[in-house]
């Protein structure tokens, strides 16, 4: 599932998260994590759509787009690009808003690892 578990240490892409955690939450964080693939151009965020995930890019390119009216005209304009063990979806996870731009697979495997926020919930509650 996760690249690694040592010691409770979840570590991702080279990253290590949760390192603020318990070893028993981390833990929990561990057995909650999901491995996710989207092929190029697939969207994995649409702007607009409720946030329930948060997501830490494993490998491949994803590119943020954000729609906007100007004069009356929707433009869609690219505000960044996200490379291997960059995160986002967390400001939708927790503020509870809605998606306020699409997330979009640039490259032809993209694999994400994913949280929902009811995971999120039922790791607290435990």
């Amino acid at each position: 599932m996760t690249d690694c578990l040592i010691d409770g240490l979840v570590l991702v892409g080279g990253w290590l998260i949760a390192g603020y955690l318990s070893l028993a939450d981390r833990e929990k964080l561990a057995n909650l994590l999901l491995v996710r693939e989207y092929q190029k151009n697939q969207v994995i965020i649409q702007q607009g759509a409720p946030g329930d995930e948060f997501y830490i890019l494993k490998k491949g390119i994803v590119e943020v787009w954000q729609e906007t009216q100007v004069d009356q005209k929707k433009v869609n304009t690219k505000i960044n690009v996200l490379n291997e063990g960059d995160c986002f979806g967390e400001q939708a996870l927790i503020s509870k808003v809605k998606r306020l731009a699409s997330c979009i697979a640039a490259s032809p495997v993209t694999v994400c690892v994913c949280i929902t926020h009811s995971d999120s919930a039922r790791m607290h509650s435990q």
